[in-house]
């Protein structure tokens, strides 16, 4: 966001935690304007106006960054786990060729799960799940993550419109125009 009226010290880079879940809520707020929050009920996003008005502190400690049957990622604070059942990296990114990692540049099989400390490592590189220096982080990042796959609801869209991707497909770029040409 970008207005010298609303940040007067812009420009500036507000760098709390956000999820795309939290942009409606904000954005009628921010039309709002006031410091009295307008209520949305039942709704995942929270109201981020006034910490990035304020350039405070998130609302926001943690989010899951997606939950599939196969594959999950979930961060807590700084840290992020991702989850692969099997197959091929699809959530977590390979690290761009030439970044000195402790990963492989082409990982085949993601089988299990890697935690990453998002804070010192943000183009997450150092797979910190199996270093005992980290089990408690581990811990309570794995707690995250079974309480939110606990709550997953199966796909239900395809049953909508059975031209959509299914439970288990991939909502990939160019899904709409395959969809419109079938």
């Amino acid at each position: 966001m970008y207005s010298r009226v609303l940040f007067p010290d812009a420009p500036r880079d507000y760098n709390g935690l956000l999820h795309v879940t939290d942009l409606p809520v904000t954005i009628i707020n921010l039309a709002n304007n006031s410091t009295t929050p307008v209520v949305i009920p039942n709704v995942d996003g929270k109201n981020q106006w006034l910490a990035i008005k304020q350039n405070g502190s998130s609302k926001r400690d943690k989010m899951v960054y997606q939950m599939w049957l196969d594959v999950g990622a979930v961060r807590v604070g700084q840290f992020k786990l991702v989850y692969h059942k099997r197959g091929p990296c699809s959530g977590w990114q390979n690290p761009l060729s030439g970044v000195n990692t402790t990963l492989p540049e082409n990982v085949d099989d993601c089988k299990g799960y890697m935690l990453f400390d998002l804070n010192n490592d943000p183009y997450e590189i150092n797979d910190l799940s199996k270093d005992p220096q980290y089990t408690q982080q581990m811990s309570i990042v794995m707690n995250y993550f079974n309480k939110e796959k606990a709550r997953r609801i199966p796909a239900q869209i395809s049953g909508m419109d059975p031209n959509m991707p299914g439970a288990g497909a991939d909502w990939t770029p160019g899904w709409c125009d395959a969809a419109n040409s079938a």
